[in-house]
């Protein structure tokens, strides 16, 4: 909720260069379910909108009353919303600061190294298809 009294909440579809392009707004004063029902049912009557993927932050309200009209394949978490889930848990339920900071290092450690293997993969796939020049500035940006 903003200062305004109202939220505002954005669907975003890949267009065909693989970026985010909004799809709908759902600006309402309120994300119960009531709102949000009437909200993906017009979605769902005004649009050709099929997705294969539901990315969301780590609450369910959404994704619960998205499901009821749009199917999904496969839901994703975004890592922003993830990784401030994880603060503040982890400063509600722990009360000493240096084992918060060791939590957050583990749970964060987990996004690191699946990166780190996903890093891995990629840069063979690069030898194999002759990128030797991408190759080089991708270890150089995002490679230890």
């Amino acid at each position: 909720m903003n200062a305004y009294w109202f939220d505002l909440a954005t669907l975003l579809v890949l267009n065909d260069k693989i970026e985010g392009f909004p799809a709908a707004f759902i600006l309402s004063n309120r994300q119960d379910s009531t709102a949000l029902t009437l909200a993906f049912a017009a979605i769902k009557d005004h649009t050709c909108i099929s997705p294969r993927v539901s990315m969301t932050d780590d609450t369910e309200s959404f994704l619960m009353h998205v499901r009821q009209f749009l199917a999904f394949l496969r839901k994703d978490l975004c890592t922003w919303h993830v990784d401030r889930s994880w603060r503040r848990i982890i400063s509600r339920l722990i009360t000493k600061k240096e084992i918060q900071v060791e939590s957050y290092k583990i749970v964060r450690s987990l996004l690191i190294a699946a990166f780190d293997i996903m890093l891995k993969e990629a840069l063979k796939m690069f030898d194999v298809k002759d990128m030797k020049e991408f190759k080089r500035y991708f270890e150089q940006t995002y490679s230890n």
